[in-house]
């Protein structure tokens, strides 16, 4: 039999077209990587011109307390960047620090002061954890983790690599009431449940669901599970 040659021919321009394409996407991928690092690096040496005095030394001091703690927790070289990341987080909370960033840009600081109210709520009580890290404070298996969320009984924020609201643990069982309320509350994303349960309202003395349903009473849980179904429907309070 007679090798049909152009098929083989056929099948090694798709194989070059694929790797082409990749080739191409990951340099246009590099190319912005480079973009992005170049304008963020020079719109953080305009913030720091701009720094009041003051500002600069919070933040330099801010910068040797960071170095130090880490170097208290681990005898190993410091990552320069993880003090980088803590150091920067903690220069976003500066009042003056955001000023400078945003001096002709209201809306974008309004934006970042999102943001950063954001960061804040996930890292509130006990933060984000992983699904064993869930499963060995409910003393169940990773499995059942992912059972659950699948049927409502938990949440998770994020996409893809979806972390846990630590929270949702009550002891070893879950929060009293948590399914009712998922339920109550549809199919609105993680981050929007978490506002939910984290914010106090004013129909439940100023006080936040999370709180009220740590209560455990049945009454407690049905005034959540109302409320749920009020900001379910409007998504608002």
């Amino acid at each position: 039999m007679v090798p049909d040659t152009r098929e083989d021919e056929r099948r090694a321009e798709e194989e070059i077209a694929v790797h082409a394409a990749a080739v191409e996407e990951n340099e246009r991928i590099e190319l912005e990587r480079q973009i992005v690092l170049v304008t963020a690096t020079k719109a953080i040496e305009a913030v720091v011109e701009t720094l009041p005095a003051s500002a600069v030394k919070e933040l330099f001091a801010e910068r040797r307390t960071l170095a130090s703690d880490q170097k208290d927790r681990s005898a190993s070289a410091i990552p320069a960047k993880s003090v980088a990341l803590l150091w920067l987080a903690k220069a976003f909370d500066m009042p003056e620090f955001l000023k400078s960033v945003f001096a002709n840009d209201p809306l974008a600081e309004a934006r970042l002061r999102g943001l950063v109210a954001k960061r804040r709520l996930l890292q509130t009580e006990g933060g984000l954890v992983t699904a064993p890290e869930l499963a060995e404070r409910l003393n169940v298996a990773r499995q059942t983790i992912h059972q659950r969320l699948q049927r409502g009984e938990l949440f998770a924020v994020g996409e893809g690599d979806r972390k846990f609201p630590a929270w949702q643990a009550h002891g070893d069982k879950t929060l009293p009431g948590l399914q009712e309320v998922l339920t109550a509350l549809d199919e609105r994303d993680g981050m929007t449940k978490l506002v939910f349960f984290l914010t106090p309202d004013m129909h439940l003395g100023s006080q936040r669901p999370l709180d009220v349903l740590r209560r455990g009473a049945q009454e407690d849980i049905d005034r959540v599970v109302a409320l749920a179904k009020r900001y379910g429907e409007h998504g608002a309070r």
